[in-house]
C-alpha cells in the first residue's frame, strides 16, 4: 500500500493521495463519496461504494488556487478570499454592464452614481435574480450573504436614466451547475 491517507472530513470521507501506479483501497471499505488524487497525473477519483470513478475536480481548486486555464487569471474556487471589483454605468453596453460571464457569487454593490427613479436587476441567463430598488441613494448595498449566479451577471438597468455601480464579485469555477 503505498497511497497515504491524508486526512478524515468531518463528514466522515477519506482523502487517499498516490501515483497512478498505486493500487487504490477497495472501494467498497471506504466510505463513498470519499477521494483519492492520483499525484503524477492530477486525476481524482470519487469512490462510488462499489468501484472507483474519475471525476473532473481539481484538488488544487479545492483548496481555492487559481484556474489554470483563466483567461483573466482572476479565476478562484469559492473558497478564495478575494473579491474583484468592477465598474458600470446604466448606459453602458450589455457587454459593459457583465459583472462577470460565468458562474460567480456577488456579495454587493456600491451605488457611486445615485439612480433615477426606476428599478433596476442583476440577473441570471437574462432571468431576474437580485432586483435594485428605485431611487438607490449612493452608498455600500451588501447583501446577507453571497448570491450565486450559474450562468453569468449582468445589471439590467431598465429605464434608469442615472445611476451607476460599483460590484463586488468572485469567480467560481466554470464546472459549477445550477442546482
Amino acid at each position: 500500500m503505498a497511497f497515504s491517507k491524508i486526512s478524515v472530513s468531518r463528514d466522515g470521507l477519506h482523502y487517499y493521495v498516490g501515483l497512478s501506479t498505486d493500487v487504490k483501497p477497495v472501494a467498497t471499505t471506504v466510505p463513498p463519496g470519499s477521494k483519492f488524487w492520483e499525484s503524477d497525473t492530477d486525476d481524482v477519483y470519487k469512490c462510488s461504494g462499489t468501484a472507483w470513478v474519475k471525476t473532473q475536480e481539481d484538488f488544487r481548486r479545492l483548496a481555492g488556487e487559481r484556474n489554470e486555464d483563466s483567461e483573466t487569471g482572476a479565476d478562484y474556487s469559492a473558497v478564495a478570499g478575494e473579491w474583484d471589483v468592477i465598474a458600470m454605468a446604466y448606459n453602458g453596453t450589455a457587454g459593459a454592464r457583465t459583472v462577470y460571464a460565468g458562474p460567480c457569487l456577488v456579495a454587493g454593490f456600491e451605488v457611486t452614481t445615485a439612480m433615477s427613479a426606476h428599478a433596476s436587476n442583476l440577473q441570471d441567463n437574462s432571468v431576474d435574480k437580485y432586483p435594485i430598488p428605485a431611487s438607490r441613494a449612493v452608498g455600500f448595498y451588501a447583501f446577507p450573504g453571497p448570491i450565486k449566479f450559474y450562468t453569468d451577471c449582468v445589471w439590467a438597468p431598465g429605464s434608469l436614466s442615472a445611476g451607476a455601480l460599483l460590484v463586488w464579485f468572485k469567480p467560481l469555477d466554470a464546472r459549477v451547475d445550477a442546482p
